[in-house]
């Protein structure tokens, strides 16, 4: 059974009377584990302190001990109720440090579970999903369409076709000229043996000027005897 609070008041120093309030609730609810800590180290001290010294004066009571003072002490019923006190300030400290560590223990448990879970999750969802033939088909990023699409560059403009006239007046046309180029007179030494050589506009206007020449000169020849 627990000391009541006045009894417990009555045999503790004023610099102790703080650890004692603090090892009650709702105070000891609200310490985290360093508090804890801390507390536990100065309540274990002072329980060791208060313990060893009614050992000390039992010792002394029966004359077994050498007294520390000038006399041998007679009682030690309040050095032992201060040694109880603080043994029951420990153990209330001990508890809730337990209860924090479980508490800290549960929390860090569902949090690496919560993890885990959220792993699996991520890793299920980058898998590759597979075909029925049993092979794994990855997941094909079709590229984004664009959203406008860019203007076709401008044809150039075709230039004009224009035809080159000859003196006449008439389009000037190359199949013409290479005809009239090859109309005119062939040389009789490229024609060959077998076949006739072939005659053109411009060799009957040569012949009949050699014809015209011939006749002329004859005439004049003629009249030339007659003069005689």
């Amino acid at each position: 059974m627990a000391m009541r609070d006045d009894r417990a008041r009555s045999l503790l120093a004023v610099s102790e009377i703080p650890l004692y309030e603090s090892s009650r609730p709702p105070a000891l609810n609200a310490l985290d584990s360093k508090a804890l800590s801390q507390k536990l180290r100065l309540a274990r001290g002072l329980r060791d302190k208060y313990r060893d010294r009614g050992q000390q004066q039992q010792r002394e009571a029966r004359g077994k001990g050498a007294p520390r003072g000038r006399s041998p002490a007679k009682g030690n019923d309040r050095t032992q109720d201060k040694a109880t006190l603080f043994t029951e300030i420990l153990e209330r400290y001990q508890a809730r440090q337990e209860k924090v560590q479980q508490m800290t223990e549960r929390r860090e448990a569902a949090a690496a579970k919560q993890a885990a879970k959220q792993a699996a999750t991520k890793a299920k969802t980058k898998a590759p999903t597979k075909s029925k033939a049993g092979g794994s088909t990855a997941k094909v990023t079709k590229p984004e369409k664009a959203t406008a699409k860019p203007a076709k560059p401008a044809k150039p403009a075709k230039p004009a076709k224009t035809k080159a006239k000859n003196k006449t007046g008439k389009p000037a046309n190359a199949k013409a000229q290479k005809a009239e180029k090859n109309s005119g007179p062939m040389s009789l030494d490229k024609v060959p043996r077998n076949q006739a050589p072939r005659r053109g506009p411009s060799d009957a206007v040569a012949g009949a000027r050699r014809g015209h020449y011939a006749v002329t000169t004859a005439r004049n020849q003629a009249r030339r005897d007659n003069r005689k």
